[in-house]
């Protein structure tokens, strides 16, 4: 029973110590339960307060942020406010200008004040209805301008038109004074020919021109009086040189016959008067071929006869032809053509050069021939000798041989007493 005891007070014992174990360690779990709890409760309001700090410190800025938006809005009312107002106040501006423009029909002006009006109020039924109405003002008037611009440019043109006329007209009437005058020169230095023919200038350029007529034929009329005297004196001249045969034939001696007969000075005026006249008349034929304008003239397998011909005829010059040089042509045919006025010296050369022949102006012609017979011509000397015979009495002969001029007066003035 002692040990039954003792093993019940130890069993005693060891349950006790087992339950103050037990509690020992139920006490201690729960003083590590209630630390943490603790420490999770202090976490907790640890994060409680930092999440409440920083509802705190979001909930301060969201209110301040919408503080700022509120002002922020009201300033932007208040800006849209002053917008609107600038722009009325600004569309009264352009439609103030724009109906100032369109009433002083200053349309373009006037479309482009109510385009910006359109611009800032699309809908603005007073802008459209200006706007309309100045694109219709701006076409009419585009069309009156353009109406107006058309008019003055053919008033331009018909100035410069009447410009140019006067212009032309006052070429023509210079020319014509020019060769009128030239002409006059001409006629004055006795070079009928050539006062003619620039007078004749004046009917390409005034048809009608009655003044010009006139002169032509005054010249013309002078021209026949002078180849009148001229022939008269070449016959009398030619007379004189017979006479003066026939004694030289009939009487020999060796006193010199121009010395025997009398007067000795009519004879020397006889001879020297041919000798002027033929070198007169030969610088004349030179002239003429040198300055007489022939064409233009187009010839295709013409005969070389027939072209000098042509050309004898527009230049009035005599031109005669070596029938022997021609025979000598292996081509006689000529085939030319020219485009433009020439002088006759050139258009003989054009014509006769390639067919290897020449020309000679003598006193009252032209003589063409191969440059072979021309040069032969050219060659041949005329020499004139005195013979003198035993001396023989011979009677006095004295010759009466008639003043050239004096006659040419005489007759210059009956022929002015007739024509009056």
């Amino acid at each position: 029973e002692r040990r039954l005891a003792v093993k019940r007070r130890a069993e005693e014992r060891a349950r006790r110590e087992k339950e103050r174990r037990l509690e020992a360690e139920r006490r201690a779990k729960e003083r590590e339960e209630e630390v943490r709890r603790r420490a999770e409760e202090k976490a907790i309001r640890a994060v409680t307060e930092k999440v409440r700090r920083k509802a705190r410190s979001k909930a301060g800025k969201l209110a301040e942020q919408m503080k700022l938006a509120e002002a922020q809005a009201a300033r932007e009312a208040r800006e849209r406010k002053r917008k609107i107002e600038e722009r009325k106040r600004e569309i009264e501006r352009y439609l103030r200008r724009g109906e100032r423009y369109y009433r002083a029909s200053q349309f373009a002006r006037a479309i482009k004040e109510f385009e910006e009006v359109l611009t800032l109020d699309p809908e603005n039924k007073l802008a459209k209805d200006y706007l309309a109405r100045a694109k219709k003002g701006e076409e009419a008037q585009l069309l009156a301008m353009a109406k107006a611009m058309r008019e003055a440019e053919e008033r331009k043109k018909k100035q410069e038109a009447k410009e140019e006329e006067l212009r032309k007209e006052r070429e023509k009437e210079e020319k014509i004074t020019e060769h009128i005058a030239r002409g006059r020169r001409y006629y004055n230095q006795g070079r009928f020919s050539e006062a003619i023919a620039e007078w004749e200038k004046v009917f390409g350029l005034s048809p009608e021109h009655r003044v010009v007529e006139d002169l032509i034929i005054m010249a013309r009329r002078q021209q026949l009086e002078r180849d009148k005297v001229r022939a008269r004196v070449e016959k009398e001249l030619s007379e004189g040189r017979r006479i003066l045969d026939v004694i030289r034939a009939s009487y020999t001696s060796p006193i010199d016959y121009v010395e025997v007969l009398h007067p000795k000075r009519r004879v020397e005026a006889i001879e020297e008067r041919v000798e002027a006249v033929e070198e007169e008349v030969g610088e004349e034929i030179k002239e003429m071929v040198e300055k007489k304008m022939i064409g233009p003239f187009e010839f295709e397998g013409a005969g070389l006869r027939h072209v000098l011909l042509f050309l004898a005829r527009q230049s009035g010059i005599n031109i005669g032809i070596d029938d022997a040089a021609l025979a000598e042509l292996e081509i006689p045919e000529v085939t030319v053509a020219t485009v433009s006025p020439m002088p006759l010296a050139h258009a003989l050369e054009l014509i006769l050069k390639v067919k290897g022949l020449d020309y000679v102006v003598k006193e009252n012609y032209i003589w063409v021939s191969s440059e072979e017979r021309l040069a032969a011509l050219r060659e041949t000397e005329t020499r004139t000798y005195r013979l003198r015979y035993p001396v023989r009495a011979i009677r006095p002969v004295e010759l009466t041989i008639p003043d050239v001029e004096e006659e040419e007066d005489r007759r210059g003035r009956r022929d002015r007493r007739d024509r009056r």
